[in-house]
């Protein structure tokens, strides 16, 4: 039996650790992340929301299997943390959901989720938030933009891994 109103879809919660998911060097090189999901194709972003949390040590403890072995995320001062957050409703599946991360202008697999390779190479064209360039107080447009190149077109990046 399932829910008339959501048809057991459930909310997915997805983040992206500078330091510990990707390989940056310092916090402050992620300015925007957004998700890509497997179930439409890898066509519409999640964009990630950014914020901090309290670090506990035990939270991020590192393995040889997750590939976290040396790297640890970004704490400031205040013992705090940044992480890009969000969510996406998925439909129910017995299938895994493959995602791919955009941070910044290029595309990730974050390296403390497990990965697999894509069946075939997959296009997925790059977003972003919309604002015009250098401006971070304006409004943000309810959904990303597509990354536009000269002559009515936008730039596209070819991945063949993706999280599981």
């Amino acid at each position: 039996r399932c829910c008339w109103i959501c048809e057991n879809w459930i909310e997915q919660s997805v983040s992206y650790i500078p330091g510990w998911s990707g390989p940056e060097t310092a916090a402050d090189e992620v300015a925007s992340v957004y998700a890509y999901f497997s179930i439409d194709g890898f066509t519409k972003p999640s964009r990630l929301s950014k914020m901090t949390e309290k670090f506990f040590e035990r939270h991020f403890q590192a393995d040889k299997k997750s590939g976290t072995s040396g790297r640890k995320p970004f704490v400031n001062e205040q013992g705090r943390y940044t992480i890009f957050r969000g969510s996406r409703m998925l439909p129910p599946s017995m299938l895994p959901v493959q995602i791919i991360f955009q941070v910044n202008d290029g595309l990730v697999v974050a390296q403390d989720l497990k990965s697999c390779a894509l069946h075939r190479p997959q296009a997925v064209r790059l977003h972003y938030d919309g604002r015009p360039e250098g401006a971070t107080t304006s409004i943000l447009p309810p959904v990303p933009v597509p990354v536009p190149l000269g002559g009515g077109s936008t730039e596209v990046a070819v991945v063949d891994r993706a999280n599981v």
